[in-house]
């Protein structure tokens, strides 16, 4: 009848809208930025944190978003699962929950990021292979070859091939020139690489 179809209508919204939370809290949480909590990054010292310009827009626009669209999204999602009843048994009520404070926790660690800020102009620093350098390795036995952009701890992502520029790797390249030979420590052993430079992005 029309009540049944009603009722299974609703559990079928809900089922939805939980399965659309849980998708946000796993993008929120797998979308870090690398970074260390924002209580770390307050009881560290306060000193500045290098950042390429591109980082910085980064994390600025991450911010934005979560402000003006994430966070009154969850607000309202929050709203809607209240109206579903008893809030203990209420899995729609908990996710918006859950999300709410991981979007709250990365707005302030991203307020945290960018208020210490310190963009660095990569054009006046000396030396070929520097911060914010993207360097082309070649290993000098198998020819393989991996691209590599040296830049700050906080927006470093090595799925997109960023580095941080105070891991060992970085510090192994920054400083050298195009053409010299560099030891690389690897999964697989120490490699022997050539340098070589590429326009940063």
């Amino acid at each position: 009848d029309s009540s049944t179809s009603r009722g299974l209508g609703d559990v079928y919204k809900r089922q939805v809208l939980l399965t659309r939370l849980n998708k946000d809290i796993l993008r929120v949480c797998s979308h870090e930025f690398k970074v260390n909590s924002c209580n770390n990054l307050k009881s560290s010292t306060m000193d500045k944190i290098p950042m390429t310009q591109a980082g910085f827009t980064s994390a600025d626009n991450e911010l934005k978003q979560l402000k003006s669209v994430d966070r009154p999204s969850v607000i309202k999602a929050i709203a809607e699962a209240r109206e579903h009843g008893d809030l203990s048994e209420n899995a729609e009520y908990h996710s918006a929950r859950e999300l709410q404070s991981h979007i709250e926790g990365r707005i302030k660690e991203l307020e945290a990021i960018i208020s210490l800020a310190q963009i660095i102009e990569v054009s006046k620093l000396s030396g070929n292979i520097k911060f914010g350098a993207t360097v082309q390795l070649v290993d000098e036995d198998t020819d393989a070859e991996r691209t590599l952009q040296i830049v700050g701890e906080h927006e470093a992502n090595i799925e997109n091939n960023q580095i941080n520029m105070n891991s060992p790797i970085a510090r192994a390249l920054i400083g050298k020139e195009e053409g010299d030979s560099v030891e690389v420590k690897t999964p697989g052993g120490i490699k022997s690489c050539l340098l070589y430079t590429s326009p940063s992005p």
